[in-house]
């Protein structure tokens, strides 16, 4: 048997259910005889033999899912600290190659019973591929003809006062099987050991790593027990248990999954189980979080209910992934011109993140032209070409980051400075202004309604790159004192999760953005520009065009379209 015995200490299981046995034709037969009921013979021809294979749980094989809706069964909570949390159950499957194999070794009893009394038994321990009877029984059982109900278990089953019972959900096997015992021949009764219990085990998906030691237990709520002993009655068929309160502990611990990045998986120690006894539904039972932080969120006493869409019932052999995802909560701007949390709006396509609500700016969750990059403008080193144009120093860097022109200097020609060649609305001219032109027309790339569509686009100032900054890294305000060349610390683990848990691209560390802004700096012809780096941001400047530039001058860079939608 593959017995995986897990770290969380279990002190109880769920309700109890046993499965009828079936025949396989690729297994071992006990072929020793005895009549353990007082009349014993050597005749094992005319015995009574046995076959035995065994089921495993459910092999670790997650059911696929693609985005919060395909879960297999799922519930939205909303823990109350600024997470979002979907729990899904993900029932794991078991092939046919996996279904049965050949009996392990292990002692194993047999008990025939008719009417629900006891004709014979026998015991004996199948090793080697070979059965071999305990002391004082044999290995077959001669039995009268008639109709008989056999019980087959291994040592984590006991028999006692007329019942079996077991308190071992994660070892314990039996099976159970009625036949019709004929005269003067020998007979095969087979038998497919299960399971008694289910198995579950916890499984965190993230879009930031944890804090500190996260610590979680999965409890009873309160003013609910689960089975602790379960007993079956070979007489009424019926099963009775003993109750108790539940408890697994473990502390989580990371590790990369392919096909999930840029996301984190998480299991509890080792990637090990909870077993428990296979009748009930988890519904009763709560992940409960003592300890961690997550997305710059306390996560202690957060409790999260194992209740789904719809009920769950653990069966014997069953094996089940209970997966939390955790989403950083912020308000996202949808397909349809809508804002809202992710959970709230899953019907919804998220196409950005809600920067400053009072002025309903938002900023794109993908680099406009599929992370092409740009020149700023296609103009040689001459003119200004924007009345928005501030000199490299802290008085004007400070007026520029209170100054939100984005919109103005991409759609209105009153913003555009220069001759006749010059002076266009930037944000359709796609020869001159590159840039301007691929956050203008960003919702060409996107699936929007008719009415939203409308929306255009464009090139942030770097004001507006200054709310969705401090937005997006939870700054209520930035400090802007002498803000040229100054380092804004931030945690950028938190802005990465804000685009990353809606499949957006996350801002590129080690990249520069373009804002719509200019650069007075005599000899140069450059814009201003975001650089943004995993322990900070920075503003600065790059030249605008490959004409402008001086040699070994960037002058190609990133952009980044903002919106507002009201």
């Amino acid at each position: 048997m593959n017995k995986k015995r897990m770290t969380f200490r279990t002190l109880c299981a769920l309700a109890f259910g046993l499965l009828c046995s079936c025949s396989s034709n690729n297994s071992d037969v006990l072929d020793n005889g005895s009549n353990s009921n007082g009349s014993a013979s050597g005749d094992s021809d005319k015995g009574v033999v046995f076959n035995f294979t065994t089921e495993d749980f459910g092999v670790d094989k997650e059911v696929a899912t693609r985005g919060v809706q395909s879960a297999v069964k799922s519930k939205v909570v909303d823990l109350g600290n600024g997470i979002e949390a979907v729990v899904e159950a993900e029932k794991e499957q078991v092939t046919k190659a996996q279904a049965t194999r050949a009996i392990s070794n292990s002692n194993y009893t047999i008990y025939a019973f008719q009417s629900g009394v006891l004709k014979a038994s026998i015991k004996g321990k199948f090793s080697g591929g070979k059965f071999t009877a305990a002391s004082g029984s044999q290995g077959y059982m001669l039995l009268d003809a008639g109709n008989y109900d056999f019980v087959a278990h291994n040592d984590d089953v006991s028999y006692s006062g007329g019942k079996f019972v077991s308190s071992k959900p994660e070892t314990a096997m039996m099976a159970t099987q009625t036949e019709t015992i004929g005269t003067g021949r020998k007979q095969t009764v087979s038998f497919a050991m299960k399971h008694f219990g289910a198995r579950f085990k916890v499984k965190f998906q993230t879009w930031a790593p944890f804090s500190g030691t996260t610590n979680f237990s999965v409890v009873s709520k309160a003013g609910t027990t689960k089975p602790s002993k379960v007993y079956y009655d070979p007489t009424t068929k019926a099963y009775t248990h003993d109750n108790a309160s539940y408890s697994a502990s473990s502390t989580v611990n990371g590790q990369s999954e392919s096909g999930i990045q840029p996301g984190y998986t998480w299991y509890g120690s080792a990637n090990t189980y909870a077993y428990t006894y296979p009748g009930a539904t988890p519904s009763d039972l709560n992940i409960k979080i003592t300890s961690g932080r997550l997305y710059e969120k306390n996560l202690a006493n957060v409790s999260i209910p194992l209740s789904f869409s719809s009920s769950i019932t653990f069966g014997a052999g069953d094996s089940y992934i209970f997966k939390v995802k955790l989403y950083y909560k912020k308000t996202y701007l949808f397909h349809d011109g809508t804002t809202g949390t992710l959970l709230a709006n899953i019907t919804k396509t998220p196409v950005g993140i809600v920067v400053d609500e009072d002025n309903g700016l938002a900023i794109a969750l993908q680099n406009a032209g599929n992370n092409k990059e740009y020149e700023w403008s296609d103009l040689p080193k001459g003119p200004v070409r924007t009345k928005y144009i501030y000199t490299p120093n802290h008085n004007d860097l400070g007026k520029a980051l209170n100054t939100y022109s984005g919109y103005s200097q991409t759609w209105e020609l009153s913003s555009s400075m220069g001759g006749p060649r010059e002076k266009v609305i930037k944000g359709d001219a796609q020869t001159i202004y590159p840039a301007f032109y691929a956050a203008g027309h960003y919702s060409s790339e996107l699936q929007l309604t008719p009415a939203f569509a409308r929306r255009k686009w464009f090139m942030p100032s770097i004001g507006e790159w200054k709310l969705a900054l401090s937005s997006l890294s939870n700054q209520t305000s930035l400090d802007l004192r002498n803000p040229l060349n100054k380092q804004f610390t931030w945690n950028y683990s938190i802005v990465r999760a804000a685009f990353a848990q809606v499949g957006g691209e996350p801002l590129h560390t080690h990249s520069w953005y373009w804002t719509s802004d200019e650069q007075r700096n005599p000899g140069n012809s450059n814009a201003w520009t975001v650089s943004v780096n995993i322990p900070e941001f920075h503003f600065g400047g790059a030249s605008k065009s490959k004409q402008a530039a001086l040699r070994g001058s960037a002058y190609e860079t990133k952009v980044r379209a903002f919106v507002t939608y009201k």
